[in-house]
């Protein structure tokens, strides 16, 4: 009796540590990078901004304009808890098949004599893993994606589609809800 009583214990140990380690407060359920630039622009701007989303639903939220022409750029930072309603979509949204499939892998390649470009990146914690995803975009002058094969136009279109719903969550988020706060600058960055 004693000995079954003793594995029970250390088997519930085990679970409850594997559990304990999947929700490793240092990881954020959610990293979400959106960046724009448009050098075609007058003047040449960049817009970016970072969501990072704890497992407890501490959001961070970073955005970014600079004129590029400028050394400075305007930055606001905001953190908060996310209401239940907020969690629960973000949650149904990281749990969609689109997104689900989608890897970094088929986005990676960008050419550098583009003029205007964007690209997302999620990171989402999944287990012990991270699920990383990417979209990129660009333009030089009126063609887009030029010199590129139709497969990975296609895979664009699909890391946009499934990345879609994520960052219209991200948008939403309502700022005046958050307080403002300093910067931190390990909060975007891995």
């Amino acid at each position: 009796m004693r000995m079954i009583f003793s594995t029970c214990w250390v088997s519930c140990v085990i679970l409850l540590a594997s559990q304990l380690s999947d929700q490793d407060p240092a990881i954020p359920r959610l990293r979400l990078y959106q960046a724009t630039v448009e050098l075609s622009a007058r003047p040449p701007i960049e817009f970016s901004s970072c969501v990072v989303v704890a497992g407890n639903g501490v959001v961070y939220i970073e955005k970014r304009t600079h004129l590029i022409l400028k050394p400075e750029a305007d930055l606001k930072v905001y953190e908060g808890q996310l209401s239940t309603t907020q969690q629960d979509t973000l949650s149904d949204i990281l749990e969609s098949d689109g997104l689900k499939q989608l890897t970094a892998e088929d986005a990676r390649r960008m050419p550098s004599t583009n003029s205007d470009f964007a690209w997302i990146t999620a990171k989402i914690k999944r287990g012990p893993s991270i699920q990383e995803a990417d979209y990129r975009y660009w333009r030089d002058g009126p063609s887009e994606y030029e010199h590129v094969d139709q497969s990975y136009v296609e895979a664009q279109k699909r890391a946009l589609q499934g990345l879609t719903p994520l960052l219209n969550w991200a948008n939403a988020i309502d700022q005046s809800k958050l307080r403002a706060v300093s910067f931190r600058q390990e909060m975007c960055s891995d």
